[in-house]
């Protein structure tokens, strides 16, 4: 071998590839060749020449190279459907043979929800045990939101690396009620027959309120009386520009004569979501009285056919469905009405005889509830943060009646869940229970490791994991400990790598005792709880709340705990000022850094009244602090997914109310500091302005005589708000007349420095040195 060695390396795929100079001695038998393609079939040829020329060719196959991850998904899209607002196509290009690096390939599509911090940490997967590619759509649960995705391709060897981020905003579509729904014949809304009243309908409260093309912003009853005139062909649908829905005619526009389509709900009117079916009678007000710029539910014509038709309208705009079949009311006679009433009456009569004597013969009826289907509630209730504070003061009406709907509705909501307690419910268990019936769920309750082989009954505790802002165990809520059961308070606190406590109950209250003592009693004093040893290093008495900082060992490791405690927060109630709860959390919240990597523990007694209310309070001042205020926040729907982890979190209406009210606060402080910030930014443009004039500004002002002197006032510009919503403002540099009345009644020249309320709600006052 006095010359060089070649070896050539190829496949169908690739161009031959010489390799030369790869050394000649008989000893070098072993070649490392670069084969840089996975899972692919090589063929190999090698050559040996010497000065009399060169060998013949020796051919040698490789079946499969080894596989690696698959290359990486390229050119991905992703489009909203033009019509289905919530569907969105997604394609990419597959990858190529060569690119498969190995066999089984399936492609994984993430989806993720922007501006939501659970969503970051638990994207949501799609075909991800599909084969095939290219070419797939994706149904997302939110609309008016933005969402990316990315494709990850993986085979036998592993996961390959993720494909460049598609974002897409998915907006508000058309409601499709003329695809969905034919009126009359497929429950959108029927007809109710009631001798006593003209017109009775029924509205599907979930048909209108789908959510699926975006949320539903305003929906209404249009009332059209045929005539030669009017044949009230009224369906169709509008985009958002064109405003339909508030171009249809008030009820005082068309009496009389009936000769165009009213609508006969006002702005506000929306279908009650936590009924299946809302009732709606026509005719029950006195629109003769009313304004005439309302819309009103005034008397419908008689001897016309009346037809009713359905508006709902999304961001997108409106689409308006007339319901087949026509109402027919003739004019009532006066001996017609008197036979009505008369028959009322007896009808009535008959009705309580009827009552007091099954009452009296406490008569009892065979009836089994299976025979009724239970309608569908509407498991959310949400409000636009902008509106929350007015909605609020809606639901405080009536002596708070529909806050009280809305509590009751929970409760009838939870009834209905299907969760199991056997564990809480075992005879070794249930002595570990302050209460027998405040139990925890089996699905979500907080398992301790098992100490000993043959005990099948020491991982328990009465402790629910429950899903806050930022994780799906973002915290703990736990009864009061007993003293049998403070050893295993501590080993949760241990295994589940707790670092901040919140105890929002006293130890005693009127005289009974809620919460064992679960510290030692003294600082620097050890106290061992059986396998955890606790020592309180600090105890810090504040105003309106106590701290308690403990570091406790199990064996050589070490770690720190911190105890936040709000006494006086009485048992089924909230006397505590919304501002004393509200900075108690955010004190907790300040507590919480990215090192705490365990979940949050929340008691009181039961673990279920005050600890739900301080639990929705932290995840919702999160929520407004992140979102904007056209967002929206849905209490309802987070005390039901509470109560699904643990039964009767938020366990009174009062504790209900309170949060709602708080976080009135939160919003209002909100609000306060975007204005200011907005305030912050027109001031240095003012300032900017006021550098650019002299330092003194002269004018001549007229003063209110017959003789028109004139008064030479120096003054600086001013920045007036002259908006009672604060969102207009005005930079005035000569003398003007000044508005002081939210109703635009009362003007007032000012000729010295001067005091002026520019706030609807007297709560801004600012000096003015100028008119």
């Amino acid at each position: 071998c006095s010359s060089d060695l070649e070896i050539s390396l190829g496949s169908h795929q690739f161009s031959e590839v010489p390799l030369k100079n790869l050394g000649c001695s008989l000893r070098n038998t072993t070649f490392v060749l670069p084969i840089v393609q996975a899972y692919w079939k090589y063929k190999i040829d090698v050559i040996a020449y010497t000065d009399r020329g060169e060998s013949d060719v020796v051919e040698a196959y490789i079946n499969k190279t080894a596989s690696n991850i698959p290359g990486i998904v390229q050119n991905l899209k992703v489009s909203q459907d033009d019509k289905n607002a919530s569907q969105l196509m997604i394609t990419f290009d597959c990858l190529k043979d060569f690119e498969e690096n190995g066999p089984n390939v399936i492609y994984a599509i993430r989806e993720t929800l922007l501006g939501s911090n659970y969503d970051k940490e638990n994207p949501k997967w799609h075909n991800e045990t599909l084969p095939g590619c290219g070419n797939t759509s994706v149904t997302v649960s939110h609309i008016d939101r933005k969402y990316s995705f990315s494709v990850m391709a993986k085979n036998d060897a592993g996961e390959g690396n993720f494909s460049d981020v598609a974002n897409v905003y998915v907006h508000s579509k058309l409601p499709r009620l003329l695809e969905k729904y034919k009126c009359n014949n497929s429950n959108l809304i029927r007809k109710v027959e009631d001798p006593q009243k003209p017109i009775i309908v029924e509205l599907c409260s979930s048909c209108l309120l789908d959510n699926k093309q975006g949320n539903v912003v305003q929906a209404g009853l249009i009332v059209c009386a045929k005539s030669e005139t009017n044949k009230c062909n009224i369906t169709g649908s509008w985009s958002s520009s064109e405003n339909k829905f508030h171009t249809f005619a008030k009820w005082k526009e068309v009496n009389n004569k009936f000769e165009k389509p009213y609508r006969a709900t006002h702005d506000n009117w929306n279908v009650r979501q936590n009924e299946k079916w809302d009732r709606f009678d026509f005719e029950q007000t006195n629109c003769e009285s009313s304004n005439e710029n309302d819309y009103c539910n005034g008397r419908v014509p008689r001897d016309r056919n009346i037809t009713i038709g359905v508006i709902v309208c999304t961001k997108a705009g409106c689409e308006l469905i007339q319901c087949r079949g026509n109402f027919f009311l003739e004019t009532a006679s006066k001996d017609g009405m008197a036979v009505i009433i008369a028959t009322s009456l007896l009808a009535g009569i008959v009705i309580i005889c009827l009552a007091a004597y099954l009452i009296y013969k406490k008569v009892s009826f065979n009836w089994s509830p299976t025979q009724v289907q239970e309608p569908e509630i509407n498991p959310t209730r949400p409000i636009k943060i902008r509106d929350f504070q007015q909605q609020v003061v809606l639901l405080h009406k009536d002596s708070n009646m529909l806050f009280q709907e809305q509590f009751e509705t929970i409760k009838h909501m939870c009834a209905r869940f299907n969760n199991s307690s056997h564990e809480a419910q075992r005879e070794a268990n249930r002595i570990k229970n302050r209460y027998v019936d405040i139990i925890p769920y089996d699905h979500s309750r907080v398992k301790l490791d098992v100490q000993s082989e043959g005990d099948e009954t020491n991982d328990f505790i009465n402790a629910n994991y429950i899903p806050g802002f930022n994780s799906v165990r973002e915290y703990i809520a736990t009864q009061g400990p007993m003293h049998s059961t403070v050893p295993d308070f501590w080993r949760m606190a241990w295994e589940q790598k707790c670092q901040v406590i919140v105890m929002l109950s006293d130890l005693q209250e009127e005289g009974k005792l809620k919460v064992d003592q679960y510290w030692p009693d003294q600082l620097n004093e050890p106290v061992n709880y059986e396998n955890v040893v606790v020592e309180m290093t600090n105890f810090s008495q504040l105003n309106k709340y106590s701290i308690r900082n403990f570091k406790i060992n199990k064996g050589a490791e070490s770690r720190r705990v911190t105890q936040f405690f709000l006494p006086g927060w009485w048992d089924f109630s909230a006397n505590l000022s919304f501002d004393d709860v509200l900075e108690f959390v955010r004190l907790v919240r300040q507590e919480i850094t990215p090192d705490n990597t365990g979940p949050i523990i929340v008691h009181c007694s039961a673990g279920v009244g005050r600890t739900g209310t301080m639990i929705a309070l932290d995840y919702f001042m999160q929520y407004v602090d992140t979102h904007s205020l056209d967002d929206e926040v849905d209490i309802f729907s987070y005390v039901l997914k509470m109560r699904k982890n643990r039964p009767r979190m938020v366990q009174a209406e009062s504790q209900y109310i309170f949060i709602f009210d708080a976080l009135v606060e939160v919003i209002k402080k909100k609000i306060r500091s975007d204005e200011e910030r907005l305030l912050e930014i027109s001031g240095k443009r003012s300032d900017d302005n006021a550098e650019q004039q002299d330092e003194t500004m002269y004018v001549n002002i007229p003063m209110n005589n017959e003789a028109y002197v004139y008064n030479n006032i120096a003054f600086d510009p001013v920045l007036i708000n002259v908006g009672t919503d604060h969102s207009n403002e005005q930079l005035f540099t000569d003398p003007v007349l000044i508005n002081v009345a939210t109703d635009n009644s009362k003007e007032q020249l000012f000729t010295g420095p001067e005091l002026i309320n520019v706030s609807p709600d007297n709560s801004k006052n600012q000096l003015f040195t100028d008119l």
